[in-house]
């Protein structure tokens, strides 16, 4: 699974029914200081081995890669993103329907009928060695999916401010991508030349 990032820097969305996006400005930029290593372990250590392990991920879910995504994100569970920071996994609504319902059609042994529609796990470390990867917006909730890279996030999991994000792509989803977002994503740049977004940006878009 590769994630399109889109970066902002703000409180994250409360979700109501509908999800609507509630957001605090800030004007904090991303930080690139060395994350503490004990607090990153203890983060790993508190979470269920199926969210860590690959070995007990497969044991777990099998090809239902679907329903380990909506777990996670039930769970609250965290990656180790960027080195030493803990994202906490956040689906948006419409998008963890889409990948409920993609689960239910797997049997009781994780073997899945519609193994198409699953989501993959990738093995590139980077975009430019995917095949066929272009340079653009595009996602397929499969391969690539819309994400959203959150700081400053009250009560966020891995007690560090951050929640990653994602959403339906190419759907009607109220949390998805903005056209702005979409008309300039960038994200096969460095950091410091893409485009961070705050609170007032996101309203004035309509989000």
């Amino acid at each position: 699974i590769i994630m399109r990032l889109c970066y902002c820097c703000c409180y994250v969305f409360l979700t109501i029914t509908t999800t609507i996006g509630f957001v605090i400005p800030s004007t904090n930029k991303c930080s690139n200081n060395r994350r503490n290593v004990e607090s990153t372990k203890l983060n790993v250590n508190n979470m269920p081995a199926m969210f860590v392990y690959p070995t007990d991920r497969n044991a777990r879910y099998g090809s239902d890669i679907a329903k380990y995504l909506v777990d996670m994100s039930d769970n609250k569970a965290t990656f180790d993103f960027c080195g030493g920071m803990m994202f906490q996994l956040q689906l948006s609504d419409r998008l963890r329907d889409y990948l409920y319902d993609i689960s239910k059609d797997c049997e009781d042994d994780y073997e899945c009928i519609h193994i198409d529609r699953q989501p993959v796990i990738c093995t590139q470390q980077e975009f430019k060695q995917i095949t066929n990867y272009t340079q653009s917006a595009f996602a397929d909730n499969r391969r690539i999916f819309h994400g959203r890279e959150i700081r400053r996030v009250p009560h966020a999991m891995g007690n560090m401010g951050f929640v990653l994000q994602l959403s339906l792509a190419g759907g009607d989803d109220p949390e998805g991508w903005t056209e702005d977002e979409m008309r300039t994503y960038d994200g096969w740049k460095e950091n410091s030349y893409r485009k961070w977004r705050d609170a007032y940006e996101y309203q004035e878009q309509g989000f």
